[in-house]
């Protein structure tokens, strides 16, 4: 048995071709980004290269680590109410002196495409909007790409319950399926081998093992960390003899990444009306 294995950047580039014949978007996405944090730049860099293609036009905006919720919170409004901002992006982590639901609230709803204030969030989890979390839009792509209809399946298990990945895929999945399992870390393992599904998101690098999936479950992984040696990893251990027995899984890196900055940009063109 052999696995689907995900190719995030072919998935990414078919939704810019779509894209790419939608009206030009004129104006500027602002991404805030914490300074010096290495790993941060990398993922806004594969934004800016993303956003280029369509012929959008991003500035970054500097977070520093003296900033408090007021500090940032005044100059992300000021920056979000500009004529020519269409969208705003808070890249996380931010300062531990900052709190992102506070500093996302004050973008307006229609330019607050990472989704992360209250409004839209609400919106959300009501099941209206057209700015949606990007990683519900990630889940649903693989499955559309890979034709498998979501009601069809019968168990999920979400790991991590943070507020980009686990939270809004939850709250999505338990609209349109019974069994929607959701646990973060210290949990056990052992609960998964039940689940046709398994989508990963704590950031904990190797924390599930092929030992802990049933034969042909399919495992997506948000998950991203690095090991002693530096090698970027999921949280899923996908070592030849761990994913044999997999019917699909996303590799990191190159799996869900890609897909996550380009329906991010979705989000940008839904708030326009496209």
């Amino acid at each position: 048995m052999s696995p689907i294995v995900v190719n995030g950047k072919h998935i990414a580039g078919d939704i810019l071709d779509k894209l790419v014949q939608q009206p030009a978007i004129k104006g500027f996405v602002a991404i805030f980004i914490s300074s010096g944090d290495g790993a941060a730049s990398s993922f806004v860099k594969q934004k800016e290269i993303y956003a280029k293609q369509l012929g959008i036009e991003t500035r970054r905006y500097e977070v520093l680590s003296s900033d408090t919720n007021d500090t940032l919170r005044a100059r992300v409004r000021r920056v979000a109410n500009a004529k020519r901002c269409v969208g705003v992006i808070i890249q996380l982590p931010l300062p531990s002196l900052c709190n992102s639901s506070y500093i996302a609230n004050t973008i307006p709803p229609q330019k607050d495409i990472d989704c992360l204030g209250a409004r839209n969030l609400g919106a959300f989890f009501q099941g209206r909007g057209a700015i949606i979390p990007p990683a519900v839009r990630v889940v649903k792509h693989i499955l559309q790409k890979y034709e498998k209809g979501i009601h069809s399946v019968a168990s999920v298990s979400v790991v991590g319950q943070g507020k980009l990945i686990g939270q809004p895929i939850s709250a999505w999945l338990g609209k349109e399926i019974s069994c929607v399992n959701s646990f973060d870390k210290g949990f056990d393992s052992n609960k998964l081998k039940d689940s046709e599904i398994i989508i990963l998101g704590t950031g904990s690098a190797g924390l599930i093992s092929g030992k802990d999936v049933a034969s042909g479950a399919w495992v997506i992984d948000f998950g991203y960390g690095r090991t002693q040696d530096g090698k970027l990893v999921g949280d899923f251990n996908d070592t030849k003899n761990s994913i044999d027995h997999l019917g699909l899984y996303t590799p990191t890196p190159g799996g869900t990444g890609p897909i996550l900055v380009v329906s991010l940009l979705e989000n940008l063109y839904a708030s326009h009306g496209y």
